[in-house]
């Protein structure tokens, strides 16, 4: 599923000025989720110590970052790097996209409902 993202703040990307750029989550990879974890920490780290990260779905930054690789996936010549010069609104952009991609279900999921019927719970009766 390709993502148009119109650019708020174009970026200069190879000496070009890019205003549009497409994403595509389905095709990221683990090697692209590695590199969203790496790019993550390097951005939030302190002298090299590990971050401690919180659940993945409330880790704004690191749903940032898989958007931006989700940018990569689909245009393997940008540099993620270039990706990280992306200022203001854009960001909330790549955040959502990487929001949706870690909180969606595959589109094959089955329910986890049970085909067993369920019991019906008796009426209360009044007293008279």
């Amino acid at each position: 599923m390709v993502i148009e993202i119109k650019l708020v703040n174009p970026l200069m990307i190879d000496g070009q000025l890019v205003k549009t750029l497409t994403a595509d989550p389905d095709k990221l990879t683990g090697n692209h989720f590695a590199l969203a974890e790496a790019l993550k920490n390097q951005a939030t780290n302190s002298k090299g110590k590990p971050s401690i990260s919180a659940a993945i779905e409330f880790d704004y930054t690191m749903q940032m970052y898989l958007g931006m690789m989700a940018v990569v996936a689909e245009n393997p010549g940008i540099d993620p790097n270039d990706l990280e010069r992306i200022t203001g609104v854009d960001l909330m952009a790549f955040a959502g996209i990487g929001r949706n991609f870690i909180l969606r279900k595959s589109d094959d999921s089955t329910d986890e409902t049970s085909d067993a019927p369920t019991e019906t719970t008796p009426e209360l009766s009044t007293l008279l």
